[in-house]
């Protein structure tokens, strides 16, 4: 889960480095660029986290179902995921609104 958080992270970061750099070169037209070119690159990347969350969670479940143990016993990493997300769009969100200023 860590790792998840490490990478999905670090690609969150990247791309509000990349969004804040086409802000500082040309605020005016960095709304339509922003939608343009960084919107689907947002989405994808969230769309990878998420596959990826998915798979650790079945793999998981896999793994505590091979042991006897029922799913109900696993941790409650749904929730945690997603305010870690939250948590990363908010960040994401409040950078790139400064930059706009």
């Amino acid at each position: 889960m860590e790792s998840l958080r490490s990478t999905c992270k670090a690609t969150s970061s990247k791309l509000v480095s990349s969004i804040k750099a086409e802000i500082a070169e040309n605020k005016e037209a960095a709304l339509e660029t922003l939608q343009s070119e960084y919107l689907g690159q947002v989405v994808a990347a969230e769309a990878s986290c998420d596959a990826q969350f998915n798979q650790l969670v079945g793999d998981a479940q896999a793994k505590y179902k091979d042991a006897g143990l029922s799913a109900s016993e696993m941790p409650d990493w749904s929730s945690e995921y997603e305010r870690a997300k939250q948590d990363a769009r908010s960040a994401a969100l409040v950078e790139i609104a400064a930059a706009l200023d």
